[in-house]
């Protein structure tokens, strides 16, 4: 572990302050299924791994996920294929998602 230990290091990343997906989930109210699909379609970035392969998330994840999830909500549709590539392209191409939250 003390090579993961490192990269977070470098990265300023503390590892304390990385999540499983258990936690993400828990924390966001999106299923594992959900987060893993967000990662495969682009919306969320390759998180990191542990050693073992398992996940592991940062408070800057977490930020984001929310903010899809808050757009998810506003367009009031759900993420299929289409539409997430969509709404990346969306998101890519403007800052509505973080106007959007600062506006609540």
């Amino acid at each position: 572990m003390v090579a993961a230990d490192e990269h977070y290091a470098s990265l300023g990343i503390d590892e304390r302050n990385l999540f499983t997906i258990e936690q993400v989930a828990a924390r966001t109210g999106l299923t594992k299924r959900t987060l893993r699909y967000y990662e495969e379609v682009g919306l969320l970035p390759p998180t990191d791994r542990t050693e073992g392969n398992y996940r592991r998330y940062s408070e800057e994840d977490i930020q984001r996920l929310q903010r899809i999830k808050n757009l998810r909500d506003l367009l009031g549709f759900s993420l299929a294929v289409d539409s997430s590539r969509c709404v990346q392209g969306f998101w890519q191409s403007s800052n509505v998602i973080n106007i959007h939250v600062r506006s609540y």
